[in-house]
């Protein structure tokens, strides 16, 4: 590797590197199968995947991941209203477990960034390259990424 002439190449060289070692890791997870199994284990397959994307974006080990959703419900529920607190090192998934909103909290976390534009591009771009099928099943309903629906329509009754 060549050594960086200034500080924005050398950022720009350690980018590179995160970002390839978070596609690593999503790959791994990917093995994994994370939409498959009940609650407690999905949660668990998301804990992991937390823990080894802290080591690839160099977070400090405090940081934690907390889960407030409905075993009891999987797709339909929006996962919008999760959220990064850097005060508390943590980050919570709320409404459902999401590998996009987890990757869009941890850029929050990593670049200590609320710029929404940036963390849907590094979450999108990632989840993109590692699922690809998954990607092609969600359509961009202004900014919110959701799975496409098959809608059935009822004729009106008198």
């Amino acid at each position: 590797m060549d050594i960086p002439s200034s500080r924005n190449e050398e950022v720009e060289v350690q980018l590179t590197q995160t970002n390839a070692d978070v596609i690593t890791v999503l790959r791994r997870f990917k093995e994994i199968n994370p939409w498959r199994g009940k609650c407690e284990e999905r949660k668990a397959k998301y804990k992991w995947v937390f823990d080894e994307l802290k080591v690839a974006l160099e977070l400090d080990p405090d940081w934690k991941i907390e889960f407030d959703v409905d075993p009891n419900i999987r797709n339909w529920v929006s996962s919008s209203n999760s959220y990064t607190d850097h005060a508390q090192k943590k980050i919570t998934l709320r409404g459902r477990l999401s590998t996009i909103t987890m990757l869009h909290e941890m850029w929050h976390a990593f670049s200590l960034s609320a710029n929404q534009h940036e963390a849907n591009a590094f979450a999108i771009s990632h989840f993109k390259e590692v699922f690809p099928e998954k990607m092609q099943k969600l359509s961009d309903l202004g900014g919110l990424l959701v799975q496409k629906q098959k809608f059935v329509f009822y004729p009106q009754r008198d």
